[in-house]
């Protein structure tokens, strides 16, 4: 371009001089030949360099599962509202209509990279690296591929404690859940040694980074052992456990133990409270008759005043008849459950 005006100001200029060379005035050539080359290049046309959309793939890798694709701008357009990023697909050349993550860096030339979400483990992934300008025009970069894992994915149980009768809250954590999309994840429990999400389970979701949670366990008896397991679940076949708690709800326990004839008349009798409930005892002690096989509380009674622990506790009976047989059994009262142990009887002949 340049050359042809340079061709064409030589050509005019020996022309004309040839036209003018009757005017033997400097002054007056030297002004001519101003006037002519500023008419000259106003004729000329502009050069005209456009940027051009060109971008490069670097290189794409894990880090405790986090993906991350890293590529470089070679040359864009200079504006504004210019996009770059990375997209994904199970597919040869994904395009943005597929999975993409723009970039979050300033545009510029040079090196940036982007993390990659919402995966799949064990899954064969291609990736190409995009530039797009505001007229919607797109270049993109070559692909590059990585297959994911997953196994790195840690899943523990937290502390638990005991809400009521039926029901215990425990916490769960997941950790470098990286680029990975999760189906679910939560706590699954039964009475077997190992549970699975196919027993009893609580069940959150979505699930895009670290996370610690809490949740109740419901529908449990007291007095039973059910094993727990937090899980992250990733698809229909990874299914990923933490180790095993023992939740275990206790249980008013109470027994009569035994009996010794102290006198003619008198008796010790002994029980025992093996285990307290979740609520409070609010009273104890033995209920007797000598009229029923069946003693209760709306028999006759005596109450320990002693503080109810775990352990042995005894009282005495008086006045009793000679040759009548007294059945006798522990209570122990915990809201408004009775509970009894098992009837013993004795004679003083």
């Amino acid at each position: 371009m340049l050359l042809n005006c340079r061709l064409k100001i030589n050509a005019f200029v020996d022309s004309f001089f040839a036209f003018v060379g009757v005017f033997s005035n400097k002054a007056f050539r030297l002004f001519v030949i101003c006037i002519l080359l500023l008419s000259i290049f106003s004729s000329c046309n502009k050069l005209n360099i456009k940027p051009i959309l060109k971008i490069k793939s670097d290189s794409v890798y894990v880090q405790h599962n986090t993906v991350y694709a890293v590529s470089t701008i070679i040359d864009y357009n200079d504006a504004n509202d210019d996009l770059a990023g990375h997209c994904w697909s199970i597919n040869h050349n994904p395009t943005i209509s597929d999975a993409l993550i723009v970039s979050d860096k300033s545009m510029t030339k040079g090196t940036f990279s982007t993390i990659l979400n919402s995966l799949n483990a064990s899954t064969h992934y291609y990736i190409r690296p995009f530039i797009m300008d505001n007229s919607g025009n797109i270049s993109y970069g070559n692909e590059m591929e990585i297959t994911t894992s997953g196994q790195s994915i840690i899943v523990t149980n937290g502390t638990h404690s005991i809400i009521d009768k039926n029901t215990a809250t425990i916490n769960g954590n997941i950790s470098n859940v990286g680029s990975f999309n999760f189906a679910g994840f939560g706590h699954c429990w039964s009475q077997n040694i190992l549970p699975t999400i196919s027993d009893n389970k609580t069940f959150f979701t979505p699930l895009s980074k670290d996370t610690t949670w809490n949740n109740n366990i419901t529908g449990l008896y007291p007095g039973r052992n059910y094993y727990v397991r937090a899980y992250a679940q990733l698809n229909d076949t990874t299914i990923i456990y933490s180790d095993t708690t023992i939740i275990y709800i206790p249980e008013l326990k109470i027994t009569t133990d035994s009996y010794l004839i102290t006198g003619l008349s008198t008796a010790t009798i002994n029980g025992s409270i093996n285990e307290i409930g979740v609520e409070p005892i609010t009273e104890y002690g033995f209920c007797w008759s000598y009229t029923t096989s069946q003693p209760n509380l709306n028999d006759n009674k005596i109450s320990i005043v002693i503080p109810p622990q775990v352990g042995n506790f005894q009282t005495g009976m008086t006045g009793i008849i000679q040759g009548v047989k007294y059945y006798f059994r522990a209570y122990a009262i915990e809201g408004t459950v009775v509970k009894y142990g098992q009837i013993l009887d004795f004679t003083i002949n």
